[in-house]
C-alpha cells in the first residue's frame, strides 16, 4: 500500500539492480525512465578497517572453536534462508568424500533456529555447525576471511550482501541459482542447485583441491566489486537533480 502511494509521485527511485527496475516497473506501474539502478556496496566499516582487520592478532577459528576447514553463511534464521541446505551437503561431503567441514552460521533467531539444530542432531552432524551469535564487524571480516567459501543458498533476493562483503575480502562465493540472483555475479560466483545438495557438494570439494579455481574466483570477485563500484559513483545523483531542474523551473513556490 505503501509503496502503491508514493512511488508514482516520486521524482525518481533508486533500485539495486535491473532486476528489480523491471520488478518496480511491472508491479507498480512505473515508467522505466524514473527508475536509476544504483548496485548495492560493501559496508563502510570493512574498507576502512581492512588492513587493520588483517592485520590484527586474534585467532578466530580459536576463539570460536573451529576445528575443521568452514563454510561461512551471516544470516539471520529464517527459513528462507535455507540453513538446511547446507546441512544437507555436509553430509554428502561426509558419506561421498570421507571429509569433515564445518558450517559457521552467524546471525540472530528469527524462530527457526531451534530447526536448525534438531535437523543437524537427526542426520549427527550437530558438532559441525558452529554458531557464534550476532558478531561484530572485526569478527565478521575475519571470519569471511578464513572460510573456504561464503555459501549463499537463499530463496530470496534478487540482491544480497554478502557476496559484496566476500569479494571485498577475498573469499570464493557460491550463490543460488534461481532466477534474478545468478544473473549479476557472472562468472565470480559458482551457482548451485538448491534442489541438489550434490550440486555444492561436488563444487565445494573442487575448489578445496584446487587452489587455482580458489585463486579465479577470488580475481573475479574483485574485478565485479570494481566494475560495480564504479557505476555507483555521485553521477548518477546528479543526473536525477538535473532533470529534475529542469521540470522544477516551469511552476513557481
Amino acid at each position: 500500500n505503501f509503496f502503491e502511494k508514493s512511488l508514482p509521485k516520486a521524482v525518481a527511485i533508486v533500485v539495486e539492480s535491473e532486476y528489480g527496475k523491471n520488478n518496480i516497473s511491472t508491479r507498480y506501474r512505473i515508467q522505466k525512465n524514473k527508475i536509476y539502478v544504483r548496485g548495492l556496496s560493501v559496508q563502510t566499516d570493512f574498507k576502512i578497517n581492512k588492513s587493520r582487520y588483517i592485520n590484527c592478532k586474534i585467532n578466530i577459528k580459536k576463539k570460536y572453536k573451529i576445528y575443521k576447514p568452514y563454510i561461512f553463511y551471516p544470516a539471520q534464521f529464517w527459513p528462507h534462508k535455507n540453513h538446511v541446505y547446507i546441512i544437507e551437503v555436509l553430509k554428502v561431503i561426509r558419506e561421498k568424500y570421507n571429509l569433515e567441514f564445518n558450517a559457521v552460521f552467524t546471525g540472530s533467531d528469527k524462530g527457526n533456529l531451534n530447526h536448525i539444530k534438531n535437523y543437524a542432531l537427526d542426520l549427527n552432524l550437530q558438532s559441525n555447525l558452529v554458531f557464534p551469535g550476532f558478531v561484530d564487524s572485526q569478527d565478521l571480516f575475519l571470519l569471511y576471511k578464513n572460510a573456504l567459501a561464503l555459501v549463499m543458498p537463499s530463496y530470496f533476493g534478487p540482491t544480497n550482501i554478502p557476496p559484496i562483503e566476500a569479494f571485498e575480502v577475498g573469499v570464493p562465493v557460491f550463490y543460488s541459482d534461481i532466477d534474478g540472483l545468478s544473473y549479476q555475479f557472472e562468472q565470480a560466483a559458482i551457482l548451485i542447485d538448491l534442489n541438489n545438495p550434490y550440486s555444492l557438494a561436488d563444487k565445494l570439494f573442487n575448489l578445496y583441491q584446487n587452489k587455482d579455481l580458489r585463486n579465479k574466483l577470488i580475481t573475479s570477485g574483485k574485478n565485479i566489486l570494481y566494475e560495480q563500484e564504479s557505476k555507483n559513483n555521485i553521477g548518477y545523483m546528479n543526473q536525477i537533480i538535473d532533470k529534475f531542474r529542469y521540470k522544477r523551473i516551469t511552476w513557481g513556490d
